[in-house]
């Protein structure tokens, strides 16, 4: 099993607990570990993979009808983690919607942090 097949089957766990706060909250802050420590950014780097693509989706897909703060917040440190993954570039607007994207929830995890905390 390489690397990529790790990431693909923590992904696969991911969407399998889809709406289950409890372990996706845990969810998000392994993958926020994951990424912030640089392990897996040879598989992210690496442009035929579609592992951050993935994480993107299955993020939104969760925080959609999501009321749980810490859930919310925890997304957010994942999504500002993305931003290290390179973007295609002829793709620019979607690189143009993520950047805004995050800077937006970036903005709202400052904002529920000072009334929350």
């Amino acid at each position: 099993m390489g690397l990529r097949d790790l990431c693909e089957k923590i992904l696969d766990i991911f969407e399998e607990s889809h709406k289950n706060e409890r372990m996706i909250t845990s969810m998000l802050a392994f993958l926020d570990r994951l990424l912030s420590s640089g392990c897996i950014q040879s598989v992210l780097d690496d442009e035929s993979n579609t592992i951050s693509e993935r994480i993107l989706t299955l993020l939104k897909q969760e925080i959609k009808y999501s009321n749980n703060m810490k859930l919310l917040i925890s997304s957010i440190n994942v999504f500002c983690e993305l931003l290290q993954v390179k973007i295609d570039e002829k793709n620019n607007t979607g690189k143009q919607d993520f950047i805004v994207f995050i800077l937006f929830l970036k903005a709202l995890q400052l904002f529920l942090k000072h009334i929350f905390y």
